[in-house]
């Protein structure tokens, strides 16, 4: 009712993985160059070729082939302190290049093992204002709210479906009581009018549009 968002800023995790094969640490000794160097990321082991995601929303600022064990990879920048790398990518989903506006969920490549990878895994940094942080430590924000603009619509919808539902009979028990046919009905032709009845205009807030 405060038009604070329920969707967290980031996913969980980029895809759907098979195991994690390596964690975030100061000291790991590489599988290839067999020496200890930081590993500043989430290995998820996974099919070649498994779709992987952007966890939030925000923008390609780089993309290309790392020559230091990377390979192929893609970093998106979310918001002024977020921003989360994807490497060792078998490919890049289409569209995807410098600029390129992602949503949260969208496909931005594939899973590989180009450049030092012993497997088909996905090496998933995350970066706190420059900074590397362990990715499973990094505790899901929620989405950035109504924003000014819009809250005077929002609140008209919010007391629009508040009326709906103050007409709803509630049993002594604090259930919703059974519905009759021609309640069902005449809730079903309020839907079905509800933009002409509610949003002549045909405005659409922000809030409200779907993400490509």
């Amino acid at each position: 009712e405060k038009g604070e968002s329920m969707r967290k800023q980031f996913l969980k995790a980029p895809l759907q993985y098979t195991r994690i094969s390596s964690r975030f640490s100061n000291a790991r000794k590489h599988p290839i160059y067999k020496v200890v160097r930081p590993h500043h990321g989430v290995d998820y082991a996974a099919p070649a070729g498994t779709p992987v995601h952007s966890v939030g929303n925000g923008t390609v600022i780089a993309k290309g082939y790392d020559n230091k064990g990377g390979g192929n990879y893609v970093k998106i920048k979310h918001n002024d302190t977020y921003t989360t790398v994807y490497m060792h990518l078998k490919g890049f989903a289409k569209d995807i290049s410098v600029g390129t506006r992602v949503s949260q969920g969208q496909l931005i490549g594939f899973v590989g093992s180009t450049g030092a990878a012993t497997g088909p895994h996905l090496d998933f940094r995350v970066f706190k204002k420059g900074v590397a942080i362990d990715p499973l430590s990094l505790i899901p924000e929620p989405a950035d709210p109504i924003s000014k603009k819009d809250m005077p619509e929002f609140e008209k919808i919010v007391k629009y479906y508040s009326s709906l539902l103050a007409d709803v009979p509630i049993t002594p028990a604090g259930t919703v009581d059974s519905i009759s046919a021609s309640d069902m009905l005449s809730y079903n032709k309020i839907y079905e009018n509800e933009t002409k009845h509610f949003n002549p205009s045909g405005f659409i807030p922000d809030f409200c549009r779907m993400q490509k």
